[in-house]
């Protein structure tokens, strides 16, 4: 998977996931992936959980 789109803060909401992913995609020349999407879905779950922001046992706080 690809770390060129990762970013260092969350995003905040859906409308603002999607239009980061297909800005990254067409500024890579990329056609957008489903690896891409998931590596940027997986970046978020990781962030949220590293800030306490997302339970194991409940899902999401």
């Amino acid at each position: 998977m690809s770390d060129k789109i990762f970013r260092s803060e969350p995003i905040i909401n859906e409308d603002e996931m999607f239009g980061f992913i297909m800005r990254k995609a067409s500024e890579n020349g990329e056609k957008l992936d489903f690896d891409s999407v998931v590596s940027v879905l997986a970046y978020q779950i990781m962030f949220y959980q590293e800030k306490g922001l997302i339970d194991d046992e409940k899902k999401v706080i």
